[in-house]
């Protein structure tokens, strides 16, 4: 980490600023007593232990999500604060995939991080956004999900995303790879050695469970944790499609430009 960072002023910083600049940062920040009654339900114990203690959210990072040790490292070393805020996010059928014309007003748990661009300034943050735990149907390919990600959707967030970059995307718009890729065509996916793959990917049944241009693709056959990433011009095997969401978080956060956890 860049040696002009000091978290643990930062940190003071954050707990210092008035109510006004705390809206500057969040301007749809809610305190806990200002939520209602079905708001208040998508609250987990978990968050509410985050906000009263900050060094809590690396913690819930490691038990839910135990294939991103980078993550909670990250947070350790990073986290300046964290609040409760309302989101407006689509609503989609999680079966489906399809999108429509509604959206949600959800409770998200904001993230508040050093803008890796402007290390020098207390006042440069990146906001990042956890959606409420998952506690709806899941699809009958779950088990493989879970392998690459652990409980962190059912258990912390679904969905983590920046406030100007999709990332891990809400189980509400996974999506058949099949829609992503531009012109679909299986002979331009290779091995992680750049190799022809063997045996291509049905695209109809990739599921893309990460996007930030790029995208992580989740088999639904396989339930060791590999997957597929790529663009519009094809994609690579991985075998850790959660270590393409760790590079994707970093990224829309910028943790990239000072962590080297993240080269």
């Amino acid at each position: 980490m860049d040696s002009s960072l000091n978290i643990e002023d930062r940190r003071q910083w954050f707990r210092s600023l008035s109510a006004e600049r705390l809206r500057d940062i969040g301007p749809t920040r809610v305190e806990p007593e200002e939520l209602t009654g079905e708001e208040t339900s998508m609250v987990p114990a978990a968050w509410s232990d985050a906000l009263s203690d900050l060094s809590v959210v690396s913690d819930l990072w490691r038990a839910h999500a135990p294939t991103m040790p980078r993550i909670p490292q990250w947070l350790d070393r990073s986290l300046i604060g964290v609040f409760l805020a309302r989101t407006r996010m689509p609503v989609v059928d999680p079966m489906i995939g399809d999108p429509l014309t509604d959206v949600a007003n959800v409770i998200t748990l904001k993230y508040v991080v050093p803008d890796g661009l402007d290390l020098d300034d207390h006042a440069a943050t990146v906001v990042m956004s956890g959606g409420p735990p998952w506690t709806g149907d899941l699809p009958d390919y779950w088990e493989s999900m879970a392998a690459a990600t652990g409980d962190l959707v059912t258990g912390l967030h679904n969905g983590f995303y920046g406030t100007d970059f999709p990332c891990l995307i809400p189980i509400q718009g996974f999506h058949s790879a099949y829609d992503h890729w531009d012109r679909p065509d299986p002979t331009t996916f290779r091995e992680a050695d750049g190799s022809p793959t063997k045996q291509p990917p049905d695209l109809h049944e990739l599921v893309v469970v990460a996007d930030r241009g790029p995208v992580v693709a989740l088999d639904p056959a396989r339930n060791d944790g590999t997957g597929w990433y790529g663009d519009l011009d094809g994609g690579f095997t991985q075998t850790s499609i959660a270590f393409r969401m760790e590079n994707m978080v970093a990224y829309s956060a910028g943790a990239h430009f000072y962590d080297s956890i993240f080269a």
